[in-house]
């Protein structure tokens, strides 16, 4: 009884924090400043790969020694600061939502999205490329305009999962360090977690961690986003039978659950041929071309991440009344 009732008490203290976050998140958005926790942890994974590149170590071993001394030294200072507040319960309290509100990024997201439509609303299609950059790691310079709004939903979709659902989830079943963790691994997939002649052997580690953390969230994200499918006049039961059928069309073990049920609850393919680094990479479609893309379908995505997002913690307070 002890043991189910600490379980209990730390699963609902974690909830608590987990929707402070993002009602914080969804007032203030991601603030953009020089101290911002995600960027110093940029700087930090930057100075780590400076360092292991000097040391004469096989590169899958520096890689691997890089990520998790990563990770070792953002949530130990992390775990300092929260012991240094232990007389002060409500700082230390405010401290936990504020790393947690720092780790999600729904509202970013959601602003990124909006920016692309306002700029191929007012016809500014080199504009719309520009923006949508910031959301893929794909070349923009020759999309057109249904390129740029299938690139921006894919992103959207996808992102539902990284910036919002899986920081959440680990959160809710670790508190901070679980939330910070996934951030740390999330950060270092997207510096290192690239197949060229730079990363393919340094960033394996960060890779396939960043896998392992995914696994969970993006299967509970990609049936979050089915639901959500009425949202944007899409059906359920159609949403669940493109993730389930698409999904393995993607490499990623991962990405391809959120992304086929975004295709299959808007009712249009996505992901296909891109340029990556300037080679064209030939990927399958996504989905069924059943309704024309238009810019209004960025607006349904948002929507739907945002019902996701609801629904997570509705499920969450669920549980808290199961426990």
């Amino acid at each position: 009884m002890m043991v189910s009732g600490l379980i209990s008490g730390l699963y609902s203290r974690n909830l608590v924090f987990i929707t402070a976050a993002l009602f914080i998140d969804f007032i203030f958005g991601d603030p953009v400043f020089a101290l911002h926790p995600v960027r110093l942890i940029g700087k930090l994974i930057t100075k780590t790969e400076n360092i292991l590149r000097t040391v004469k170590l096989p590169e899958k071993i520096a890689g691997t020694i890089g990520t998790f001394s990563t990770l070792v030294i953002t949530c130990g200072i992390f775990l300092i600061l929260r012991k240094s507040l232990f007389p002060y319960p409500v700082a230390g309290k405010v401290l936990s939502m504020v790393t947690i509100y720092f780790t999600i990024a729904l509202k970013d997201l959601t602003i990124h999205g909006i920016r692309v439509k306002k700029a191929l609303s007012t016809g500014n299609l080199k504009d719309a490329r520009r923006r949508v950059s910031f959301l893929i790691t794909r070349d923009t310079g020759h999309l057109d305009e249904k390129a740029v709004i299938k690139c921006t939903i894919e992103s959207i979709g996808e992102n539902s999962c990284d910036s919002v659902i899986a920081p959440l989830f680990w959160g809710l079943l670790f508190g901070v360090p679980g939330a910070l963790a996934y951030r740390v691994i999330n950060t270092l997939d997207a510096m290192w977690g690239y197949k060229t002649e730079r990363y393919i052997n340094f960033g394996r580690t960060a890779a396939l961690l960043d896998d392992v953390v995914n696994f969970i969230p993006a299967r509970i994200t990609g049936v979050l986003i089915c639901l959500a499918a009425p949202l944007s006049g899409g059906k359920i039961i159609r949403a669940f039978k493109i993730m389930i059928r698409d999904h393995a069309k993607l490499k990623s073990p991962n990405a391809g659950y959120p992304e086929a049920a975004m295709a299959g609850a808007l009712g249009i393919e996505l992901s296909g041929p891109g340029v990556y680094f300037g080679e064209v990479v030939h990927k399958p479609g996504i989905g069924d071309d059943l309704h024309p893309v238009n810019r209004k379908l960025i607006s349904a995505s948002i929507r739907i991440v945002y019902a996701a997002a609801v629904l997570f913690l509705l499920f969450a307070y669920g549980t808290a009344l199961l426990l």
